[in-house]
């Protein structure tokens, strides 16, 4: 299931490459797949290492969201 969000989220990149709000929802769904993967994952390794590796992940696209707010933003104020 992951890896269909991911494809997803890479089509998204490709069909809206000069519209960056959409692009960055996208990259957040290519995350969001790629935390989605982990998480399958974790039961079958068996290991703390995935479940670290998920919050990292999550820790990124949440960050990356209040990034691409802040360009939003500003991008509204100057106009």
């Amino acid at each position: 299931m992951g890896i269909k969000i991911i494809i997803i989220g890479i089509i998204g990149i490709i069909k809206n490459r000069w519209n960056w709000i959409k692009m960055i929802m996208c990259i957040e769904i290519m995350w969001i797949g790629c935390m989605w993967s982990m998480i399958e994952i974790s039961p079958i390794i068996d290991e703390i290492k995935t479940d670290i590796a998920t919050i990292i992940i999550l820790s990124i696209g949440g960050t990356e969201t209040g990034i691409g707010l802040g360009i939003i933003i500003s991008t509204i104020r100057q106009k």
